[in-house]
């Protein structure tokens, strides 16, 4: 399964970024709720990628 992630997860992490940019320009959002949640996906590659390759 971990094997599979190293494929399944690139292609998710970009498509949670098209799914955010979409939601900042369909819906209204709170001031810092949408920084706060792009910047959230580039921790959360860094501690994916630790998790396959360490």
């Amino acid at each position: 399964m971990l094997y599979l992630n190293e494929r399944f997860f690139p292609a998710m992490w970009l498509i949670l970024l098209i799914l955010l940019a979409y939601k900042a320009t369909a819906f209204p959002y709170a001031g810092a709720a949408l920084p706060l949640e792009i910047f959230g996906l580039f921790p959360w590659a860094v501690l994916e990628a630790a998790r396959l390759f360490l």
